[in-house]
């Protein structure tokens, strides 16, 4: 992740199954749901197994009439649950750069293999949102890696405050999604 250079990454998930997608990690009521209903074209086009949209710049982004103009470039990918909804569209992964920043297909491919192992994650929860035991110790041992990346890369000598950024960012996404399974 660290090599994609990214500015944000926003995970939305539609854990009812309700077509109400939540933005993991957010604090709660602080952003609204992205509606299924409201964006009918957009979700479409992120279903087509392994095309992710990209958009460089916000004005040029081709669903903005439905999601809103996006912020700076962005690589959306469509995660999907084949195992237990049908190959529904379960969640969207939003990767961001600065406007402009440019998406070499190394970095498309490296947010392809990021997106299928959200994928397995999402599809161990099951269409309950009831995760298996085996999937709260997946979400538990993520946690837990995520949280040395960070414990080292602060240690180091080198400034690399963006990296821990992101590393705290991931983090509070996987407490969130963790928080979510034993709700369930």
């Amino acid at each position: 992740i660290e090599g994609l250079g990214l500015l944000d990454v926003q995970l939305w998930w539609d854990a009812e199954g309700s077509g109400s997608y939540q933005r993991l990690g957010a604090s709660p009521g602080s952003e609204k749901p992205l509606l299924a209903a409201q964006m009918p074209g957009y979700l479409e086009a992120l279903s087509r197994p392994g095309e992710p949209l990209l958009s460089t710049h916000p004005a040029q982004h081709p669903w903005r009439e439905e999601i809103g103009t996006p912020p700076g470039s962005r690589l959306e990918l469509g995660l999907r649950d084949d195992k237990n909804r049908g190959g529904r569209l379960v969640a969207l992964l939003w990767l961001m750069r600065e406007p402009g920043a440019p998406w070499p297909r190394a970095d498309i491919s490296r947010a392809g293999r990021l997106a299928a192992l959200l994928e397995r994650l999402l599809a161990g929860i099951g269409p309950s949102g009831k995760a298996p035991s085996e999937a709260h110790t997946s979400v538990q041992q993520a946690t837990a890696l995520v949280q040395r990346l960070q414990a080292a890369l602060q240690a180091e000598q080198a400034p690399r405050a963006e990296l821990i950024a992101l590393a705290d960012h991931l983090a509070a996404q996987m407490e969130q999604l963790a928080l979510a399974i034993l709700k369930a």
